[in-house]
């Protein structure tokens, strides 16, 4: 019953962090204040009802458009909602009965959802997304002993500094400093073993996606990835099932 009771309290609060980031991604686009006015509609400004700012619920009662002025509102919203809700029922369920590792689980998927969220749409990882959780991480994690001083700055080493490698390899024209950051973000959460894992997540699935692009002519040959995106998804694999998959591999290499 305390299960059940967790599960359904771990959905509604990602639910609810879900409508969040989605308000703080058109904010921080459109240069307002995450903590400064109402919610409003983002095509005609028109503040919201409380009715509309229910998760997935106002989506659905409103058939997917604004009650102001009948636009329609993005999938964005209900997905990245139900998203999260997913999300925090498997940080639950994986650390179930330890609420501080649940709860830095939590803390790390928003922000992982935020730089696929924010990629994904314009292209760009921001810098406050990556640089601020991973001092803030790094600090906590430490003090709380949940991952090494030493594996996490090995981690940030190996995660920033295999994409500053390619930034000045390339001059720029392979990565942006947004990939180094998250890189960073990703060593620091991670610890360097779980890092590799999720570079090589990245990797995999980036080059999935870009060949099929391409097979499907969606993209140009020398078109860009958004590839924090893939970080993104790297980084929650790797959150939950990269110690697992490395002793796997450990195991079947006999090591």
């Amino acid at each position: 019953m305390i299960d059940i009771i967790t599960y359904i309290f771990a959905a509604l609060l990602g639910l609810g962090m879900g409508s969040f980031l989605n308000a703080w991604v058109w904010r921080t686009r459109s240069g307002h204040s995450i903590i400064k006015g109402r919610s409003m509609c983002t095509s005609c400004k028109t503040v919201l009802r409380a009715l509309d700012n229910i998760p997935v619920i106002s989506f659905l009662y409103l058939k997917g458009k604004a009650f102001c002025c009948r636009k329609k509102i993005s999938w964005q919203y209900p997905l990245v909602e139900l998203a999260m809700a997913v999300l925090y029922v498997g940080a639950a369920y994986t650390y179930i009965g330890d609420a501080t590792m649940t709860a830095i689980s939590f803390i790390v998927l928003f922000f992982f959802m935020f730089v696929f969220v924010y990629d994904l749409r314009y292209g760009e990882i921001w810098d406050k997304m990556t640089t601020v959780p991973a001092a803030i991480l790094f600090f906590v994690q430490g003090q709380l002993g949940i991952l090494a001083w030493q594996d996490m700055a090995l981690g940030a080493l190996i995660g920033g500094g295999f994409f500053l490698l390619q930034l000045i390899v390339s001059r720029g024209k392979w990565i942006g400093g947004g990939d180094i950051r998250m890189g960073l973000l990703l060593g620091i959460v991670l610890g360097w073993q779980r890092t590799i894992f999720a570079l090589l997540i990245s990797y995999v699935g980036g080059a999935i996606v870009g060949v099929y692009l391409l097979a499907r002519k969606k993209v140009k040959k020398h078109a860009t990835i958004p590839f924090g995106t893939f970080l993104a998804m790297g980084g929650t694999v790797a959150l939950f099932w990269g110690y697992a998959m490395i002793e796997w591999y450990m195991r079947l290499l006999h090591i």
